[in-house]
């Protein structure tokens, strides 16, 4: 994130350590009360003990003031699904990598974040341990493990994928290597829609107004996610688009 500015950087690096520790503390319990409902409580009640008591303004202030920002980082954290992904806005995809793409069936472990599907159920998951391969019949596979030995899947393919771009996600005290996809939907009713055309004649515009669905792929290194941007471009070279 070097070409970002200083304030910037400090906002994402606040907002990155926001956003873990709210669904950290939404996620945990005491006494059948989230970390999060705890907290949300006590900024409240100290507020309200401030103001009826008769407390000096500025303390009835603060802990106002206290109270808002509490309650907002909770629903903002809701509303972005506790991460946020940045753009790169200078990744250029590995063309002339020196690295050859993956072999078929070679899988990648990554972390993976969005809604992922399995049969008739689909559920969203934030930095679950998951796997990327393709298959030579050139679909690309991210399975999730959602729990232990509970599996959730995506599929893409050259006729499917509209759009990768790489970044970083905000998630803790570091932004995390990430890779956006985003590809036809080809799951449950809304799938159903995508499943009805023949892709291979559509335009990319025509595409784009077909459900869609957006996945975060999230690396250890940049070099893995390199890898498996490489092996994407290289296997889906009819796709209609590709970001840089």
């Amino acid at each position: 994130m070097h070409d970002i500015s200083g304030i910037r950087r400090i906002y994402y690096g606040y907002l990155g350590r926001a956003l873990a520790l709210t669904y950290i503390t939404q996620r945990r319990t005491f006494f059948w009360l989230s970390w999060a409902g705890w907290l949300k409580l006590f900024a409240l009640a100290l507020f309200l003990a401030a103001w009826l008591l008769r407390w000096p303004r500025v303390i009835v202030l603060a802990a106002l003031a206290l109270a808002v920002w509490v309650w907002f980082s909770y629903w903002r954290a809701r509303r972005m699904e506790f991460n946020k992904f940045v753009a790169d806005e200078t990744a250029v995809a590995p063309d002339d990598s020196p690295l050859p793409p993956l072999n078929p069936n070679h899988k990648v472990p990554l972390y993976a974040s969005g809604v992922f599907a399995v049969k008739d159920r689909e559920s969203f998951v934030l930095l679950r341990p998951a796997e990327f391969w393709y298959v030579p019949l050139g679909d690309h596979v991210i399975m999730v493990e959602q729990f232990t030995k509970s599996y959730l899947y995506q599929f893409f393919d050259a006729h499917t994928l509209l759009n990768v771009q790489a970044g970083w996600m905000l998630f803790g005290k570091r932004p995390l290597h990430t890779l956006k996809l985003t590809f036809l939907e080809q799951w449950g009713e809304a799938g159903e829609e995508v499943r009805a055309h023949t892709l291979e004649n559509k335009t990319p515009a025509e595409k784009e107004k077909l459900p869609q669905r957006t996945v975060y792929l999230t690396f250890d290194t940049h070099e893995r996610l390199n890898l498996v941007w490489h092996t994407i471009q290289k296997n889906t070279q009819k796709s209609p688009k590709t970001d840089q």
